[in-house]
């Protein structure tokens, strides 16, 4: 034994035998160490890197620390593989912690004692379990079905791993991934009830370190025959509920899907009796409609059955119902045409009416229009004539030419106006006429009507 003073100093002061015993194992528990009296307690181990001593771990660093208290003289600690070893690594300068490196894989204990003046105290054992490796030859595989009862599925996962292997990640057909925690290590897991065809199984497999590895494996799930129905309306009205009976495997749940005319889907449950006859009868009447019906079992061992054909349940109102509905739909279609008709009889009547009226004005002012207009002709073709007798009196009938000219072209325009006027009154009057002839026929046309 050497000092480690620099200059390799044998240190070593005396030699002693021992005696090792080598035996098989054996399951009694190995002897701990009694402390004698007054002598330290147990001393507390604390470490950031493996803080629960029953834990696995990544880290192949510990660094272990404890409270020193102030009585102790000495401190002996040891790492190796067994569980209550007596430490002889001696510090008589006592130590508060110690890091060790390059931990081995699976389970190492650091021992640890304090001396104080009554002698050594009692020996703390802290575990240190390690684990950096994923589980190795993770395969999966499908339990024999001949140790299972009928319908049941359970997969086998196939590892080894230094740490216990009990959490696991599942994903099924695509599906979100699940935890599954196999506390027992039994290392398999019961399928749910999963619908016939082809299924895929992702699993992740978590050993006590977190270390982890990935499998997967495929299967096929066979369905049994699909329920028939046997007896069922094609027609009924919606004052009956329809009774439909079918047939599938005994003691089967079957589940049934009624879908109606817009696609909504209802779903209802029913079961088979031992000779595997069904009766589904649905809580209400059907609406009016078009409904599509068809069934899937599942058996008593859980096996689900190919979907059944559907079958087609027309849903009529009863015939008075219909007879009713029929009658208010021609009268919701006469009244309006009834109103309507009246409506415009009132109106051709209202527009006759003030179109009466107005005639009446317009030929009430034609003819005053008419009246006046002759007196104010009169009255100017009188003024007219009187200023050329005058006009001809104070020349004592000597004109000159352009006078007597222009006389002549007055009488001309006067006569051409009178026969003007003359002709737009008559034709004022004919209008007038033809309106009131025209108001008589369409009165009489009216009336008739």
């Amino acid at each position: 034994v050497l000092a480690a003073d620099g200059l390799g100093t044998n240190v070593l002061t005396t030699m002693t035998g021992s005696t090792y015993t080598i035996a098989a194992q054996s399951s009694a528990p190995e002897q701990e160490y009694i402390a004698p009296a007054n002598t330290p307690l147990a001393p507390i181990i604390r470490s950031e890197m493996h803080p629960e001593s029953t834990g696995w771990y990544k880290q192949t660093t510990a660094v272990l620390s404890w409270d020193l208290p102030s009585e102790i003289v000495a401190v002996r600690t040891l790492l190796d593989q067994a569980k209550a070893t007596v430490p002889n690594i001696v510090y008589d300068d006592p130590i508060s912690n110690r890091t060790i490196e390059s931990l081995p894989q699976g389970e190492s204990y650091f021992h640890i004692q304090f001396k104080n003046a009554e002698g050594w105290g009692k020996i703390t054992h802290y575990r240190l379990g390690v684990d950096t490796e994923a589980p190795d030859s993770f395969t999966i595989q499908e339990k024999s079905l001949d140790t299972l009862r009928p319908g049941e599925r359970i997969l086998e996962f196939l590892l080894k791993d230094i740490s216990p292997v009990k959490r696991y990640m599942i994903q099924i057909d695509g599906g979100d991934p699940f935890e599954y925690m196999d506390m027992t290590e039994s290392r398999e897991y019961t399928l749910p009830i999963l619908p016939p065809g082809h299924h895929s199984i992702i699993v992740e497999a978590f050993d006590s370190a977190l270390n982890s590895k990935i499998a997967s494996f495929s299967f096929d799930v066979q369905a049994f025959e699909a329920p028939r129905f046997t007896e069922f309306p094609l027609r009924l009205n919606t004052d009956v509920i329809p009774v439909i009976k079918g047939e599938t495997q005994p003691k089967s749940e079957v589940t049934i899907t009624v879908i109606d005319t817009y696609g909504v889907s209802e779903i209802s449950h029913t079961q088979s009796d031992d000779n595997g006859v069904f009766i589904f009868i649905p809580d209400s009447s059907f609406a009016v409609g078009v409904y599509d019906i068809s069934a899937v079992a599942t058996n008593q061992y859980g096996s689900i059955s190919e979907k059944s054909e559907s079958i087609r349940i027309v849903v009529e109102t009863p015939g008075y119902i219909r007879i009713g509905t029929l009658m208010v739909s021609f009268l919701s279609i006469l009244v309006p045409l009834i109103a309507l008709l009246l409506v415009f009889v009132f109106g051709t009547w209202y527009l006759w009416h003030r179109l009466v009226v107005w005639q009446k004005g317009i030929k009430k002012e034609t003819h005053e229009a008419e009246d006046q207009l002759r007196i104010e002709l009169d009255a100017t073709i009188t003024h007219l004539h009187g200023n050329i007798s005058k006009l001809r009196e104070s020349r004592k009938g000597k004109l000159t030419k352009e006078e007597t000219t222009l006389i002549e072209q007055i009488e001309d325009d006067i006569d051409h106006a009178r026969t003007r006027v003359q002709k737009e009154i008559s034709d004022i009057s004919h209008v007038a006429d033809s309106s009131s002839q025209k108001k008589t026929r369409t009165e009489e046309t009216f009336l008739g009507n």
